[in-house]
């Protein structure tokens, strides 16, 4: 797996007495940081940087790729896929056949890319060859009042028949038409139409109604005895947290706090150490999540079974499994890295978040960062 994120961020200490309410993102959501995009960088500038760094910390040639899928929901171009961007590092050694496009929906496109990868492998129509799923989003959030929100990043992984996370049993699907986040088309913002109170609601209709399907479907009312880790589709790590609660009060009933902080730090703490440093990303918190695992648990993952709960507006909701046979390959330092970056002031944040504001529907101009 392969992990992108702009440099550019701010502190969410910095940004909770901006709006005069300290602790409640650093306490309250348990971040650290928000991660913004400025005017030169988009979707396709992140999917490359995190395909190309996975390509070349696996040594892996281009021709040794059969399929790519891409999931976002922030496309650069309503006909052309951002994944046929891409494949710019496919044509500089001739190599045109591979398959997949884009998955275009809120939040969920990165798990149906997933989906649409791991069935070709375990299809007639394999050839051998290894599949890559890309997620890339900049979650624009314009308005000063949401600053909290901005996030941004990329996730590559490759899927193959010796994969080190393997899905294992049964999986439970809930979609729904629903208007708890959308984006028009000739909407004159980055930014989407969001109804907070639905899209909370939303979200936990789907998670309970998966929870108790997979339990029937896989004849074990009691999930966390199945499974040793829960990685969630996250806002925050307070997001995971809460779900958390939900899910295990749906399965025992009302618990004391003691409890559930005890099962946060044994089930799902570990996954949300990327989502405390980066806030709102779309298609890649829950492929984040299980990257966190990796980073925070290494060889103590192994044979560990992972729940995974993928969620995207609109609505389309998974509940799945994975078993790890292998710590997956990552880059040593992605936790060391993001904290690491220096934050800029909250002035400084909201000149960036306007610049990126500012692409929108704009053609032939010059980025205002184009010297890095």
């Amino acid at each position: 797996m392969s992990y992108y994120a702009p440099g550019l961020c701010a502190s969410a200490r910095d940004v909770e007495l901006f709006h005069g309410s300290p602790g409640r993102y650093t306490v309250g959501r348990g971040q650290d940081r928000i991660t913004m995009v400025a005017d030169d960088e988009d979707t396709v500038s992140m999917a490359m940087s995190s395909l190309t760094r996975m390509m070349r910390r696996r040594e892996l040639g281009v021709a040794e790729i059969g399929r790519l899928e891409v999931g976002t929901e922030s496309a650069v171009d309503r006909g052309k896929s951002t994944k046929s961007f891409l494949m710019a590092l496919f044509e500089a050694r001739d190599h045109h056949s591979v398959e997949g496009v884009d998955t275009f929906n809120a939040c969920y496109g990165g798990t149906n890319a997933f989906f649409s990868t791991a069935n070709w492998i375990e299809g007639s129509a394999w050839t051998g060859a290894y599949g890559v799923i890309v997620c890339s989003d900049p979650a624009v959030h314009p308005d000063p009042a949401t600053l909290s929100g901005v996030g941004a990043s990329s996730v590559s992984a490759l899927v193959s028949p010796r994969a080190a996370l393997v899905v294992r049993g049964q999986r439970a699907t809930f979609i729904k038409h629903a208007w708890d986040f959308y984006r028009p088309v000739g909407w004159t913002s980055n930014d989407a139409i969001v109804d907070m109170t639905v899209a909370t609601g939303q979200y936990e209709e789907a998670m309970l109604w998966c929870q108790d399907r997979l339990s029937r479907a896989s004849a074990s009312p009691d999930l966390f005895a199945r499974f040793d880790r829960v990685a969630y589709h996250n806002n925050a790590p307070y997001h995971s947290k809460r779900n958390l609660r939900l899910m295990r009060e749906k399965t025992y009933g009302t618990l004391a706090k003691a409890q559930h902080e005890a099962a946060f730090r044994r089930f799902a703490e570990p996954g949300t150490k990327i989502a405390a440093e980066n806030a709102t990303t779309y298609t890649c918190p829950l492929y984040a999540s299980l990257l966190s695992f990796a980073c925070a648990s290494g060889p103590g993952l192994v044979d560990r079974h992972i729940l995974c709960m993928a969620y995207g507006s609109g609505c389309a909701a998974s509940l799945f499994g994975l078993h790890v046979t292998s710590v997956p390959q990552h880059a040593s330092g992605v936790l060391a890295g993001l904290a690491s970056r220096r934050p800029v002031g909250v002035e400084d944040a909201l000149l960036l978040v306007d610049a990126f504001e500012m692409t929108h529907g704009r053609f032939g101009f010059v980025p205002s960062r184009e010297d890095g």
